[in-house]
């Protein structure tokens, strides 16, 4: 398993396999979007594999209440929730994803989880929130 850093150097990459949970919560805090992916792009996550990661990373829990989006519980077997991103049609255009932005706390992680890719389209844009209110603030 491969990971890799979104916003920065995209042609820099590593073992996940080697990192320690410390170590993989520091990368996602300094560069704010990972790319996790099988070495050889064959081999994706199951959805169960995927809780498991982010159960094993003991990260406090956050309770998801008040979300726009339409969004279903995805069962697993690990001790996390797992929600669909968003079950508006395909048609709709999906703007930044910022979670929760709009709340008091909103949540320190976010992992996106793709079963099936979509052969047109189907990107998540990120943006972080607290950049564009101080890129606001500033201008």
């Amino acid at each position: 398993m491969r990971i890799t850093r979104i916003f920065e150097n995209t042609e820099y990459s590593e073992s996940v396999d080697s990192l320690g949970r410390r170590e993989f919560i520091t990368l996602a805090a300094k560069h704010k979007a990972l790319l996790l992916q099988s070495d050889d792009g064959s081999n994706p996550f199951s959805v169960d594999e995927f809780a498991s990661l982010t159960e094993s990373l003991q990260l406090e829990k956050y309770e998801y209440v008040g979300g726009a989006a339409p969004r279903r519980l995805i069962p697993v077997k690990s001790n996390v929730e797992v929600f669909t991103a968003n079950e508006a049609p395909p048609d709709q255009l999906i703007p930044f994803h910022h979670e929760l932005a709009q709340v008091q706390n909103p949540p320190q992680y976010l992992f996106f989880y793709c079963d099936l890719p979509s052969e047109t389209g189907g990107e998540t844009a990120l943006i972080d929130s607290t950049l564009v209110y101080r890129f606001v603030a500033d201008t």
